[in-house]
């Protein structure tokens, strides 16, 4: 399920606004003690000024900025606030849904930025 994610925001970040890695292959910085942690239950993005968006926050802000501008209201309040407990419930299942709809995969995700197909 994280590699299908990863992979479709790599597909259409054509203008490589993102470097996509697994959080254990992460540099250091911008990687951290308290950043490594917290990866462990969530998705982060790490902005170019260095705010560091989590879960939700981070999944909006990377559909956005790949042309998914539908996702705008859900940024703010109130329409976060169900897009953050939909993103832990699945985050929290993540191994399960990984297994039943995703052949068991949950985060073979290659430290590489594949050409966009």
């Amino acid at each position: 399920m994280c590699s299908r994610a990863a992979a479709m925001v790599r597909r259409r970040d054509t203008g490589r606004q993102f470097q996509i890695v697994s959080y254990q292959n992460c540099p250091r910085p911008p990687m951290d003690d308290a950043l490594y942690e917290g990866c462990k239950t969530a998705l982060y993005v790490v902005t170019k000024d260095g705010t560091r968006l989590r879960g939700a926050d981070a999944m909006l802000f990377a559909l956005r900025a790949t042309g998914w501008n539908w996702v705008v209201p859900f940024q703010y309040p109130p329409l976060v606030w169900p897009a953050r407990l939909v993103y832990a419930l699945v985050a929290r299942n993540r191994g399960f849904i990984s297994k039943a709809f995703f052949g068991g995969v949950a985060c073979g995700l290659e430290n590489r930025y594949p050409e966009v197909d």
